[in-house]
């Protein structure tokens, strides 16, 4: 069983774009953290009581094709359509980070600005509740994640690129080690996640079935 697991944690870790530079939506996020540890509590807690409902599903393969889809719309300038998607994705996953960037983006890009200052602050908000929650140097301060897609959110607003991944069991906790390297230059290191959450959720899931 542990194999199990251990294998689709790794094939749903692959490196999705996480769409901040891409798609226009650059903000100083390091910054806005380092300022909002109380506003973050707010967010911190939505993505912890979605993680204990029923449609909470961290390794929603449906998700990741629909994200997928997103990025080729969007690519393809046709914005309208990847609002449509991505809100198909987000009755499926409803805080994904990815997601709500494009629909940020979209709505930006079609002039309605309304939506997407209303999107951009709820993505915002959940990765600073991301980047306060530790500050990834070690098991004791790892960054908490309810999905391996928030560990690349991270990696994006730290403009980090990953070089290696993997699983390790510390005192009986979970975590993902992402061999990092800053984009212009050669500097590695490590940044430790905590994932018992999405971990016990397969577990269950596995076991159940």
């Amino acid at each position: 069983m542990n194999k199990i697991i251990i294998i689709l944690i790794i094939l749903f870790s692959c490196n999705y774009v996480f769409l901040e530079n891409i798609y226009g939506e650059n903000s100083s996020i390091q910054k806005q953290a380092a300022n909002s540890n109380a506003a973050s509590a707010e967010y911190l807690k939505l993505r912890l009581d979605y993680s204990k409902s029923p449609e909470y599903n961290p390794y929603n393969i449906e998700v990741h094709d629909i994200m997928e889809e997103c990025y080729k719309l969007m690519d393809e300038g046709k914005s309208k359509e990847a609002i449509e998607k991505a809100k198909t994705g987000i009755t499926k996953d409803k805080y994904n980070i990815q997601l709500l960037i494009v629909l940020a983006s979209a709505y930006r890009k079609i002039g309605d600005f309304e939506n997407a200052d209303k999107y951009r602050k709820l993505w915002v908000g959940l990765v600073n509740s991301i980047l306060t929650s530790g500050d990834g140097k070690s098991a004791e301060s790892a960054f908490t994640v309810i999905s391996v897609d928030e560990e690349y959110a991270v990696l994006e607003v730290l403009q980090l690129m990953r070089v290696s991944q993997r699983y390790v069991v510390i005192d009986g906790a979970n975590f993902d080690i992402l061999e990092v390297k800053k984009e212009k230059t050669d500097d590695k290191f490590d940044l430790y996640f905590n994932i018992n959450i999405p971990f016990n959720w397969l577990s269950k899931s596995v076991s159940s079935k």
